[in-house]
């Protein structure tokens, strides 16, 4: 019974550094997935926005209703700095919120929330908007935009900004977000 116990602990400590041995020479599952994460491309609209081990979560919160007007255009609504120490990190950026569209009597008006990442709009985007909430005005939503990006090491600043959007030109917009949250986690 002992010698099957050491065989199996044998076999078992052998499997173990033939792992690592092989992920170290860049094989095995852990080089598989930093391949995956590094073909992190735009492919028809969609982003791969993989990571490993989770190295920090940021939050920033606020309970004070902000409101605005179409007229005010794009206003900032929340920001963070942080830093990446070393290596390259992907980024999973959240901003969440109550939100209400007053003066919107029809279709084509909405809340736009984009999210910055040192002044470029963050993916996955089309280059123009994200979307947070389109609807009458009649009540409130709680609504989420997320977004992604690969970085290296440095400086960040990360802001969100929106602004009422009246398509057609036919109505005065006014804006309002309550409870709003802004989340950056790091995965590296």
């Amino acid at each position: 019974m002992y010698k099957r116990w050491m065989v199996a602990a044998i076999a078992a400590a052998i499997a173990v550094s033939s792992f690592g041995v092989a992920a170290a020479a860049g094989g095995g599952p852990q080089a598989e997935l930093a391949a995956e994460v590094a073909a992190d491309e735009t492919v028809d609209g969609v982003v791969g926005c993989d990571g490993f081990k989770h190295k920090r979560h940021l939050a920033t919160m606020s309970d004070k209703p902000l409101e605005f007007t179409e007229a005010d255009g794009q206003v900032l609504v929340a920001a963070r700095n942080f830093v990446v120490p070393k290596g390259r990190d992907t980024l999973q950026v959240a901003f969440s919120s109550e939100t209400r569209l007053y003066g919107a009597s029809d279709e084509g008006h909405w809340i736009q929330v984009d999210i910055y990442l040192n002044g470029k709009l963050m993916n996955p985007n089309d280059g123009s908007s994200n979307v947070a909430i389109a609807n009458d005005g009649e009540g409130w939503e709680s609504n989420i935009v997320r977004t992604c990006e690969r970085v290296d090491a440095g400086e960040y600043r990360i802001e969100v900004k929106a602004s009422a959007v009246d398509f057609y030109d036919t109505a005065a917009l006014a804006a309002w977000l309550d409870d709003y949250t802004l989340t950056i986690d790091r995965f590296g």
